[in-house]
């Protein structure tokens, strides 16, 4: 009874963390200065396979959509050989297909039956060797919430991070359109103050001729009113002597 008891919780915490695994985040690596996450998936080329080891879903191509199973098709043959690791920050691995697919060529292999069931048998045992961790419902519930806890900071990280690098983008964008607002801003500074000092000049030569005028009018003035005076004073000698 207590080992009937055993498996049932044992396949309960298997089939929660079968639905959970699927949004699991790598560990964190750190290329320079920013954490990048990613999820780890084999991919084999020659089919257009990725297996997902922690949740053991399979994702491949069905028309023109992506399709999540456990179990693949017969007519899709894996090959140990054509396996290969692959991260992806997005869970969905299969966006970053015609990049994985020039980076990893995909060979001719000759489909072979016993590879294939090999393969797949492979893979069922990782999935199970992984879920054997969860012995316990107690060990289950303690490492879900540590898992829980990790993935939550490790997505807040990769949501901060590809926010920031949004912003880099932006501003990259945004430099050019400021580079130029501030050169149209600069000109018409440019134009005012040329124009203001070529008013103030004007404006100066103005003063200056009407001075100039000015005490050419006084000049005049003063001028005529000595010649006037000395014409009196000429006139009052002569009816003197007269």
């Amino acid at each position: 009874m207590k080992g009937l008891f055993r498996l049932v919780v044992m396949g309960l915490a298997m089939s929660s963390v079968s639905l959970t695994a699927c949004t699991y985040y790598g560990e964190p690596y750190y290329g320079h200065s920013e954490p990048v996450h990613y999820y780890e998936y084999y991919y084999y080329p020659s089919a257009g396979v990725y297996f997902h080891v922690y949740s053991g879903y399979y994702y491949y191509r069905r028309g023109s959509a992506w399709v999540r199973v456990k179990v693949l098709p017969s007519h899709i043959h894996l090959y140990h050989r054509d396996r290969r690791i692959v991260r992806s920050k997005d869970y969905r691995p299969y966006l970053k297909y015609d990049q994985h697919r020039k980076q990893y060529p995909p060979k001719r292999y000759k489909e072979d039956g016993r590879y294939d069931r090999q393969e797949r048998d492979r893979n069922v045992k990782r999935y199970q060797d992984y879920q054997k961790k969860y012995s316990t419902r107690e060990e289950y519930q303690r490492q879900r919430r540590m898992d829980d806890q990790r993935q939550q900071e490790y997505r807040r990280q990769y949501e901060q991070h590809e926010r920031s690098q949004k912003q880099l983008e932006y501003r990259k964008q945004a430099e050019p359109g400021q580079n130029q607002r501030e050169r149209n801003e600069q000109y018409d500074n440019r134009q005012r103050n040329e124009k203001q000092q070529s008013q103030d000049k004007r404006q100066k030569s103005d003063k200056q001729d009407k001075r100039q005028k000015s005490d050419k009018r006084e000049q005049s003035d003063k001028q005529d009113k000595k010649k006037g005076k000395y014409l009196e004073e000429e006139n009052g000698r002569e009816q003197r002597y007269r």
